[in-house]
Formats: C-alpha cells, structure tokens, sequence
C-alpha cells in the first residue's frame, strides 16, 4: 500500500459546518496559547491551572486540523469528543 497517494493527504469536507466547526476549535486553540489562560468556552473551570489551560488549548488546535484530513478525522472527533465532555 502507497501511503503516500493524493486521496490520502486530502482534505474531507464533508459541509461548511464541518469546515466552521473545525475553524472554531482551531481558534479557540490558538486564543488559549495565545492568552495563556482558559477561553471562555471553558469558564467553570478552576483558574489556577496553567498548564491545564495550555493542554486543553493545544488539544482544541491540535483537534480542529485533524477534523480536515480524512486519515485523522475519526481520531480527532474522538479527541474533542472527550475533551468537551469533560467540561
């Protein structure tokens, strides 16, 4: 098997709310490393933990690209699956 085939680094689009979902984790994620604090999509969360607020951060970035790719968009659904129903 060719890993390397053009089906396999394109992008799944499935519809523009998956394209809007995607781009919201991202944002959240880059907002999160970027504040250094929790978004306010996570507010009950307990504000002394910054490394849980970079962690939580880098799995909604990290999540939010892997819904665009075909190859990773089941594992990243189960990522932030389980990272929204933590909260």
């Amino acid at each position: 098997m060719n890993w390397n085939t053009k089906e396999d680094r394109a992008m799944r689009i499935a519809s523009v709310s998956h394209v809007v979902f995607a781009a919201i984790m991202i944002a959240i994620g880059i907002v999160g490393l970027i504040k250094g604090d929790f978004t306010p999509v996570w507010d009950p969360i307990p504000q002394d933990s910054h490394v849980l607020a970079y962690l939580c951060s880098f799995i909604s970035l990290t999540t939010g690209i892997g819904l665009l790719w075909q190859r990773t968009a089941a594992a990243a659904a189960r990522a932030g699956l389980c990272q929204l129903s933590e909260r």
